[in-house]
């Protein structure tokens, strides 16, 4: 459930970005603990008792810490799968046996 106020443009990718980056610094500063932020995303998602559904919400916690430390690890990835320079392998497939 999200307690926002009257919002007069519609939400972007930009502003739920900015609104996890808020969220966590908050937590971080607030003292909570990653462990207590990921029990509280289970909540929200489906089968929230599941060892699956806290690995998905401790995985969230770690992409967006990354993300706050600078890594791009979507784009590395695609940097290396088109660009041949960056990736001496090829377009990321394995060669056949």
């Amino acid at each position: 459930m999200k307690k926002k106020g009257i919002r007069i443009l519609p939400e972007t990718q930009a502003s739920r970005l900015r609104s996890e980056m808020r969220a966590l610094n908050k937590a971080q500063k607030k003292g909570i603990t990653e462990k207590a932020l990921a029990n509280e995303m289970t909540k929200d998602m489906a089968n929230p008792d599941s060892a699956e559904t806290l690995i998905q919400a401790a995985s969230v916690i770690r992409y967006m810490n990354g993300i706050k430390q600078g890594e791009t690890p979507l784009s590395d990835a695609m940097d290396r799968l088109t660009n041949p320079c960056t990736n001496p392998g090829g377009a990321g497939e394995p060669e056949p046996a």
